[in-house]
């Protein structure tokens, strides 16, 4: 009926849908509101009926003093990830290095190393979620049938270990590929994202020691993914998440597919192509574990990208409203609406 840009837009009933569940409310307005904050007073106050947002420590307890609403929580099928960019001429890029490959995936490696898994998880997830762990698996969630049998084959362990003992490796893997220190890494999060922000700053100075210059790139825009504006990501690291819409096991070759449309990081692998491909219609569960694990097992190989937490989710409501019952899958609250 009516859209406002960056502000809302509102829907009516069709009087012509027989083939499904009649709606209960003839209109409905859903308003993006920037500031979680603001989004908890506006629920506080009347303005809103329910509201969902990336969760911090803060925002949580601001909800959880919700004079006039309620609130669940619980894991989304969206996991927190950090990609590399192997063709900007940047450091991970083998081109930088005389087209050196064994020079740049050490480069690749030592920089996932320094991410400090185990502090994003423990200060910024655990507050929320204190079962959170961090996921090892590219391809299923925590807790799936075949999570830890393609954990357990897909070298996710080379990224195991404390945060300082990672550092430590770092350093060595660096010093023996002979590239020196500081290395400069142009990194991209959503600017004006909380939560993110506070992931970049551990991830700055935690890399610092390792021998990288983290270099804030941010901006709110997601203009790398657009290739009429960059036909080349000019980020060299980028963080943001995968979120799932449904319990398929296919469309991974979207993201890591060669000249895929969501491979903003310009990653080829032939082995993770074919792969890719026959999961696309292997039917037996066995084999399509086998297949998981190998894609994984070149994806980590080639310190492509790396898994960092599941995100918690956060859905919070009016006392006038009922029957909020969130899905892990997006479009959380939004499954039955009606």
């Amino acid at each position: 009926e009516e859209v406002v840009a960056d502000e809302y837009v509102t829907l009516v009933a069709n009087p012509l849908y027989t083939w499904g569940p009649s709606p209960k409310y003839e209109r409905i307005t859903i308003r993006e509101i920037g500031d979680p904050t603001a989004a908890v007073q506006a629920v506080d106050n009347g303005d809103v009926q329910v509201a969902s947002g990336q969760p911090t420590a803060d925002l949580l307890a601001l909800v959880e003093a919700l004079a006039n609403g309620d609130f669940t929580g619980g894991d989304e099928a969206a996991f927190e990830h950090i990609d590399l960019t192997f063709n900007n001429g940047g450091p991970f890029d083998p081109a930088t290095y005389g087209g050196d490959e064994d020079k740049a995936l050490a480069v690749r490696q030592a920089f996932l190393l320094s991410i400090p898994r185990e502090q994003i998880l423990d200060t910024i997830i655990k507050p929320l979620n204190p079962n959170a762990e961090l996921r090892n698996s590219l391809m299923t969630i925590p807790g799936s049938p075949n999570y830890d049998t393609i954990v357990a084959g897909n070298g996710s362990d080379f990224y195991g270990g404390s945060d300082a003992e990672r550092v430590e490796k770092a350093k060595g893997i660096l010093a023996d590929a002979g590239v020196s220190a500081p290395i400069n890494v142009k990194f991209w999060y959503p600017e004006g994202n909380v939560r993110r922000g506070q992931e970049f700053e551990l991830i700055q100075a935690n890399a610092l020691q390792a021998g990288f210059n983290v270099i804030d790139t941010s901006e709110p825009n997601w203009e790398f993914t657009d290739p009429s504006m960059f036909e080349i990501n000019p980020h060299d690291a980028v963080i943001f998440a995968w979120s799932s819409s449904s319990l398929a096991i296919t469309g991974n070759d979207q993201q890591y597919g060669t000249g895929k449309p969501s491979n903003f990081q310009d990653y080829a692998n032939e082995n993770v192509d074919a792969n890719l491909s026959a999961l696309e219609t292997e039917l037996d569960p066995a084999k399509q574990a086998e297949l998981q694990t190998a894609v994984e097992a070149d994806l980590f190989g080639d310190a492509a990208t790396l898994p960092i937490f599941q995100f918690p989710g956060l859905t919070w409501w009016d006392n006038g409203t009922s029957g909020i019952a969130p899905n892990p899958l997006s479009t959380s609250y939004f499954w039955n609406f009606w």
